[in-house]
């Protein structure tokens, strides 16, 4: 991509699924699955809130320019991060951006040595919300003052050089999340009840951080991610609503992302768009004010969305916070 400095296909490192749900994700007739189920829940029982549009950034008293993650593979960190972020902000308390530097540096100190033997991507920066949900319950987050963002001078994807500030330390500790709502399918399969349920946290004010694998374009060097279209207007699709686009067959690398709402939608489109708000900065979602009949209306440079059926049938993991009363 020309106008982004960093290729962005090399600093995914989201949860890549393990190799048993990636045969699933790339088993034949897999993708046709999905869209039948999508279908067939929408039509006899699936949530009433597929018809209800959401949006938890409405109405905040600040909105945020979009994160940058480049040139590191932390995208678990920065969507763990914004919702807690939005989460608060909703909750009416004055607005503020939280370290992803402070949760990314606990989460892979929390990574063993036998876990790193088996974790894909590893050696990139890879981490799992597992471990956000360890860090967070035992932990905490402190904010973005405290432990800024490091981009210079870094092996791409590894820890800064020093660790977090006592004073880091001790601000975390006052924002810790001991209610936290996991899902890991890395076992799979995944229940065609999944994108209901992320839906059900959105509908309770709940921002969501989601992990979803990325695939590889047909007959293209690009992903489905970082190619034009995605990079233009933040809509990334999935091997079910288009199999003639995305190949099913070649899974990439992992993503995670912060799913802020959701958009009614055409069954064909798959079933409706949960939005997100990436960590790219500008250079995704650029032109999110023009949609087409059926697509999102996105509205935010630097957000996305993806359709019900990816989430429903492909999602590896997500996660949500529960604020103490």
């Amino acid at each position: 991509m020309s106008d982004l400095p960093t290729p962005l296909g090399s600093f995914f490192a989201g949860y890549t699924p393990p190799e048993r749900l990636d045969q699933l994700f790339r088993a034949p007739g897999y993708a046709e699955q999905v869209r039948c189920c999508t279908h067939l829940r929408s039509s006899t029982g699936g949530s009433p809130l597929r018809a209800q549009a959401i949006d938890l950034e409405a109405g905040l008293s600040r909105h945020w320019d979009p994160r940058d993650q480049r040139p590191r593979g932390t995208c678990t960190a920065f969507a763990v991060a914004a919702c807690i972020d939005i989460l608060q902000a909703r909750r009416g308390e004055p607005p503020k951006l939280h370290a992803p530097e402070y949760l990314y540096w606990h989460m892979r100190a929390a990574i063993s040595a036998k876990e790193a033997a088996v974790l894909p991507d590893y050696a990139r920066g890879a981490t799992k919300l597992k471990q956000a949900h360890e860090v967070l319950a035992s932990r905490g987050i402190c904010t973005e003052t405290l432990a800024p963002y490091q981009t210079s001078d870094l092996h791409r994807g590894l820890f800064a050089k020093h660790p977090p500030t006592a004073a880091a330390e001790a601000d975390a500790a006052t924002r810790r999340f001991h209610k936290i709502k996991y899902e890991d399918f890395a076992e799979g399969p995944v229940p065609d009840t999944t994108a209901d349920s992320i839906l059900q946290e959105l509908s309770q004010g709940r921002p969501v951080a989601l992990g979803l694998p990325v695939f590889k374009l047909k007959n293209s060097h690009k992903n489905n991610w970082t190619y034009n279209g995605a990079l233009n207007s933040g809509i990334v699709f999935g091997p079910a609503a288009r199999p003639d686009l995305v190949d099913r067959e070649m899974r990439v690398s992992g993503h995670c992302v912060c799913v802020t709402g959701f958009q009614p939608g055409p069954e064909h489109l798959g079933g409706g768009w949960f939005i997100f708000r990436n960590s790219w900065n500008g250079g995704f979602g650029k032109y999110p004010d023009a949609p087409l009949a059926g697509y999102p209306g996105i509205g935010r440079r630097g957000n996305g969305a993806v359709s019900l059926d990816y989430v429903n049938g492909y999602t590896v993991e997500y996660l949500s916070l529960i604020p103490a009363a």
